[in-house]
């Protein structure tokens, strides 16, 4: 699986996770206070693993977008938790399920008073080249 982020902008972040993974033993680590609360206040299991990984992703992306990783500690990186296109500090954020196993989070770093649209395509990896070299 590849997924790929085209934007005019210049800093934007893409994170994908498998979902299936054991997400409890890293919130200390890289998530704050609230964003802690946020997944243990979740009722069902299945509401607590996707916003874990909501959360992880955003923050994932956005480290990226920044160009800094994990030289950042992502406990300092606050991102919104709500679902769909969500404006938190600089950037803009959505998150998508590709599959029941896989999320994926985009961060975009936006300009005040411009409007954004994510749209999801899949396509073939020539078909990509050339949308690519139209952007250049």
């Amino acid at each position: 699986m590849i997924v790929c982020g085209i934007a005019k902008e210049k800093y934007i972040g893409i994170d994908v996770e498998k979902t299936n993974r054991n997400y409890l033993d890293v919130m200390d680590v890289v998530f704050c206070e609230r964003e802690i609360k946020l997944v243990l206040d979740q009722i069902k299991s299945t509401d607590k693993k996707e916003m874990f990984f909501r959360i992880w992703t955003r923050k994932e992306a956005v480290l990226k977008a920044k160009g800094t990783g994990f030289y950042t500690n992502p406990v300092s990186i606050p991102v919104p938790e709500n679902s769909g296109i969500i404006k938190g500090g600089d950037f803009l954020y959505n998150s998508f399920l590709l599959d029941p196993d896989y999320i994926v989070s985009v961060a975009l770093k936006c300009s005040k008073n411009k409007k954004y649209t994510f749209s999801i395509k899949e396509i073939l990896l020539k078909e990509l080249i050339d949308l690519y070299k139209t952007l250049s």
